[in-house]
């Protein structure tokens, strides 16, 4: 699902939160006063993608400036993926259930959408609240985050995900990281975009010439 991560500067591609760029593809940017509340988890960002999936083939999703608390579990949840007790049972798609993840459940997961993610460059901007730069919200619910987070990290590894090998997409946010490691493919290609080419066309095909 995920072919290509790009990794940007600090500026927005846009300023629009969703940009049509032709040839069946749109960019979707949502800014820090966006739909996306530090305290809602992402399942709303999943059914915008999803209602964009039904207009455009291919959709670039920007996440440098999401503030989301739940690692993109709701998000992953709108695109067929489960998150399992031991019991296994499904948990609702919220930060803290992310500490009693023991499995995840595939069996669902859509194959037919391209999604391609543009990140930060690692330790530059991040908004998620676990990497630490941004975070609002009180230090004891921040430790319960981090080690919901590193608990997803560890499930996901003995699960067979290549997650830890992965630094750049880890140290760009947690929901970089997790998206990264569950929805993408083998063929996976990395590209690079610098803030100048960002200032001197905002236009995404920019990204097409900048292949590492």
């Amino acid at each position: 699902m995920i072919d290509r991560i790009i990794f940007a500067g600090d500026n927005f591609l846009s300023e629009k939160k969703i940009t049509p760029l032709g040839g069946g593809k749109v960019l979707f940017a949502p800014k820090e006063e966006s739909l996306i509340a530090l305290d809602e988890n992402s399942l709303e960002l999943g059914r915008k993608l999803l209602e964009l999936y039904q207009k455009y083939d291919i959709v670039y999703l920007d996440t440098r400036y999401l503030k989301v608390t739940d690692l993109g579990m709701g998000f992953l949840n709108e695109f067929g993926i489960k998150f399992l007790n031991n019991l296994g049972e499904c948990l609702d798609p919220a930060g803290l259930n992310l500490y009693y993840t023991d499995s995840i459940d595939e069996s669902a997961k859509r194959e037919d959408l391209t999604l391609r993610l543009i990140m930060s460059r690692p330790r530059e901007h991040c908004a998620n609240p676990l990497c630490g730069r941004k975070f609002s919200k009180s230090p004891f619910e921040g430790e319960l985050l981090s080690r919901a987070f590193h608990n997803l990290l560890t499930r996901l590894n003995l699960q067979g995900y290549d997650i830890y090998t992965d630094l750049r997409a880890l140290e760009a946010g947690g929901f970089s990281a997790v998206v990264s490691a569950i929805l993408r493919d083998d063929n996976l290609e990395y590209y690079r975009l610098m803030d100048v080419y960002i200032e001197e066309d905002h236009n995404i095909k920019s990204i097409e010439r900048l292949e590492e």
